[in-house]
């Protein structure tokens, strides 16, 4: 199954259990970001660990969407020293 790698442009709350919302910018959204439907399986590399989770909902008519953890002690912290927080710069994979 392909993989897509999104960068995120904008840091969202990411602590354990909730969702985070993903941010695009306009050049992601045209290719990558039509690409992705709620359920599809998410991994965040970037944290010390690896986060699974899956799209929960798709902002089509904006640019962002909202990925839920697998489980309730999974969040998609990036491992920069800003707990909590999903920063901008770093991507998740997304496979289709």
């Amino acid at each position: 199954m392909p993989t897509i790698s999104i960068e995120n442009t904008v840091q969202s709350q990411a602590l354990r259990g909730q969702n985070v919302k993903i941010t695009v910018d306009l050049t992601t959204q045209s290719n990558e970001f039509n690409q992705i439907n709620v359920g599809d399986a998410c991994v965040d590399n970037n944290s010390g660990f690896t986060s699974f989770g899956y799209i929960y909902s798709i902002d089509r008519y904006g640019n962002s969407f909202e990925i839920c953890p697998n489980q309730p002690n999974f969040s998609f912290t990036t491992g920069n020293g800003t707990f909590g927080y999903f920063d901008s710069g770093y991507s998740v994979d997304v496979t289709v």
